[in-house]
């Protein structure tokens, strides 16, 4: 193999990482996650755990294009990490066609699907939106939908 084949853009992948209560929410965006990228990611989202000890974590996987079996391995085994320490690891936005053949193997009795960022936050019990955020639009009056609303009306 040339070196230059060996080499991998880093320059590709998006990797950015917010809080939501006591929820962390990764949003990662890659054209593909093959070995490479899996194992790179996987030591981001290990340290993600790692400091989220025990609470959920949310990985927004709608931004990669494609993966690999090591993305899926990578998965599963930060999923059985989060939980041995006592919290759960949620994916959200994988594409359809990719649910149904997780599903259609079984694996997806081993992940935590969800169809959406929002989804997860309320499946995690967590409020879409920050509570100063909330606070601030009760006093200036301002009406805001939740998910919760949303479903009520």
């Amino acid at each position: 193999m040339l070196a230059a084949e060996l080499t991998q853009n880093q320059n590709d992948t998006v990797f950015s990482f917010s809080r939501q209560g006591d929820a962390a929410v990764v949003t990662l965006a890659c054209p593909a996650v093959r070995e490479w990228q899996a194992s790179v990611l996987a030591k981001y989202l290990s340290d993600v755990i790692e400091n989220n000890r025990g609470r959920t974590v949310i990985v927004d996987v709608a931004g990669i294009g494609q993966f690999s079996c090591a993305w899926l391995n990578t998965l599963i085994e930060l999923t059985d990490r989060v939980e041995r320490m006592g919290g759960k690891l949620l994916i959200a936005g994988m594409p359809r066609d990719s649910r149904r053949l997780l599903k259609s193997t079984g694996l997806a009795r081993r992940l935590h699907l969800t169809g959406s960022t929002s989804e997860a936050l309320v499946l995690a019990g967590v409020a879409e939106i920050a509570p100063w955020r909330m606070a601030v639009a009760k006093m200036l009056s301002i009406p805001v939908q939740t998910p919760t609303t949303r479903r009520a009306a």
